[in-house]
């Protein structure tokens, strides 16, 4: 079963249907395919609206292997949410981030049975078969502000930017920074705090390309001034199709990771194509070198942490959840 978390309901129906005849064609299938997808409304500038569609997809009782942070806004003008934030900053990182929180006991299959005592054993195998989170970063995040990200010495909060001095390329580029940063510490973090019968859970941080999408135009006339038309001039013979910029999302839905306890040698070594690294950043179907801040920053990539886990403390279900036993357990620094 697939679920689309779709911000206009109307145009998420449709992809459904188009993403069920698609599947029917390709399988030859009479009609009776078992693919199965539906649709649930969400949107990201809104973290009641992302509870809300947690608890609907709740309500559908089913298991949850893997989870794709595909929405996202591209360079924009300055905003703030109804809950404060600069836009980028929440519907790129923070609404990303408190929906895997709010899923997350799904995700390491203790709301499906998978840790009942005397299950059967390839039944709980199966079960516990490692479940994904695939954060869509971008390129851009090399581009970002000159500290990376701008957070408060004192408080790690984020310093909102005033229409003044808002850079809408650096602002998305920061978001962007942000996704890479959580994969990565993400990926340790969920790993060591893990119980021996919870599933595991992966993080990775794709970078689909270059692609035109009717958000990339937008964003080209709206936000990126000469720069942006003297790019898309440039780049665009090189721009991939949607279907190419998919590759690498899942691509890492599919491939094998190093914490999969039945990886060859040969895999764990890194000499098998399909492989990658629990936190991985993946480009074109592989694991690619990130920025400099990515790379060697630790300390900002806890700081970023920390405030993304702060931010989405909103709710009950957050606040006591992995993410907050790990920070106050010193997992993100202190």
């Amino acid at each position: 079963m697939v679920v689309l978390a779709c911000r206009d309901s109307i145009a998420g129906a449709e992809a459904a249907r188009v993403i069920q005849d698609e599947a029917r064609f390709v399988a030859g299938d009479d009609g009776s395919s078992s693919c199965r997808v539906c649709c649930l409304r969400v949107d990201m500038e809104s973290f009641e609206s992302v509870r809300t569609f947690a608890d609907a997809f709740a309500r559908l009782n089913l298991p949850l292997h893997i989870l794709v942070h595909n929405a996202g806004l591209m360079p924009a003008p300055y905003e703030r949410t109804r809950d404060g934030h600069e836009r980028h900053m929440q519907v790129n990182v923070l609404s990303p981030v408190l929906l895997t929180r709010l899923l997350f006991r799904a995700l390491r299959g203790e709301d499906d049975g998978s840790n009942t005592a005397g299950a059967d054993e390839g039944a709980l195998l199966e079960k516990n078969a490692a479940a994904r989170v695939v954060f869509v970063t971008s390129a851009a995040h090399r581009f970002t502000y000159p500290e990376g990200v701008r957070l408060s010495r004192q408080t790690d909060t984020h310093h909102q930017a005033s229409r003044a001095n808002h850079d809408p390329m650096r602002a998305y580029g920061e978001s962007k920074l942000c996704v890479l940063f959580l994969a990565k510490i993400f990926a340790c973090a969920c790993e060591a705090s893990r119980a021996p019968r919870q599933r595991r859970v992966a993080f990775f941080a794709a970078h689909p390309g270059a692609i035109v999408t009717k958000g990339s135009e937008r964003a080209r006339l709206e936000s990126g001034g000469w720069r942006g038309a003297a790019l898309h001039a440039i780049g665009r013979p090189f721009l991939k199709t949607a279907e190419a910029g998919a590759a690498s999302v899942a691509f890492c839905c599919v491939a094998r990771f190093e914490a999969e306890e039945d990886a060859s040698s040969e895999e764990k070594d890194g000499k098998n194509s399909f492989f990658l690294k629990n936190g991985a950043y993946v480009v074109n179907c592989d694991a690619a070198r990130a920025s400099r801040f990515v790379e060697r920053d630790v300390r900002l990539a806890r700081r970023a942490c920390r405030f993304a886990i702060t931010a989405t403390n909103a709710f009950p279900e957050t606040r006591n959840d992995a993410f907050a036993e790990q920070l106050a357990n010193g997992a993100y620094g202190a």
